[in-house]
């Protein structure tokens, strides 16, 4: 019997499915690991938007000097109601100039500049609010938006919702 060194076909053949079978699991790993990236980048992209365009508005509506008025779509009011209502524009007086917070479609605006990076978030829904127990004190608005971000992968698509109340500080002075 003639026998020379080497491998068989068959131990070829188990050799290169071990090692494909190995490269599979290793790619299923490394492609989850980036998905998972990908999700929390999209995540925090949507909640660092939220909260400063959040913080700007309550900075601005705390340190208002008076409240000027509230257009609700077919009419303007000059004060807060007892009951909240919903209000597509508010106006404040801010160091003697009038600034307007502004919710409607798929915006939210501070002077009329979107708050918001339109290629990395999407503005789905807003709502500006306005009470005032009694006439004598401070207004209490509410603002309350959803962002989302869509990418490419569904892992990626994100959506959040904010939602803050602020007690205007320095009215009534």
């Amino acid at each position: 019997m003639n026998r020379t060194k080497g491998f068989t076909l068959i131990e070829l053949l188990v050799s290169i499915a071990i090692i494909i079978a190995s490269a599979t699991i290793v790619v299923a790993i490394i492609s989850a690991t980036f998905r998972s990236s990908n999700k929390t980048t999209s995540v925090d992209q949507v909640r660092q938007s939220g909260n400063n365009a959040l913080n700007q508005i309550s900075k601005m509506i705390q340190f208002a000097d008076d409240f000027q008025s509230a257009f609700d779509g077919a009419h303007d009011v000059s004060f807060c109601p007892v009951t909240e209502e919903e209000y597509e524009k508010i106006a404040l007086v801010v160091d003697g100039k009038t600034r307007e917070i502004a919710c409607g479609g798929n915006s939210l605006t501070l002077d009329g500049k979107s708050l918001f990076d339109d290629n990395n978030v999407l503005l789905s829904s807003c709502s500006l609010t306005c009470s005032q127990r009694r006439y004598s004190e401070s207004p209490v608005i509410g603002v309350s938006f959803d962002l989302s971000r869509l990418g490419t992968l569904t892992e990626s698509n994100v959506s959040e919702s904010f939602s803050k109340k602020i007690k205007m500080r320095n009215i009534n002075q």
